[in-house]
């Protein structure tokens, strides 16, 4: 089950996906937002976990496909950035 927790701030996404309803059945976790700085208003960070047994299936891609499509809606995002660990094969692709 993938959810948009819709969060408070307008300028913010975040998806969880569980295979329950517990917060102990979170699978993945995903948030893109802003920050409320004027210069770098326009500048979105992408922040993504997928639990280890969970990886490999498309989830991941399902997500991002997701946030990138909210943040191409959305009036103030110009560019979206990652952040990932150089050995991440796997974020990198995305």
């Amino acid at each position: 089950m993938l959810r948009d927790m819709g969060t408070k701030d307008p300028n913010e996404l975040r998806l969880l996906a569980r295979c329950g309803e517990s917060d102990a059945d979170v699978i993945a976790d995903l948030t893109l937002g802003t920050k409320s700085f004027q210069r770098i208003a326009h500048v979105a960070k992408l922040g993504m976990e997928i639990r280890k047994d969970f990886r490999g299936v498309g989830l991941g891609d399902a997500m991002l496909r997701i946030a990138l499509t909210w943040a191409a809606q959305h009036p103030l995002i110009a560019r979206v950035e990652l952040q990932v660990f150089a050995d991440n094969a796997r974020a990198i692709a995305l």
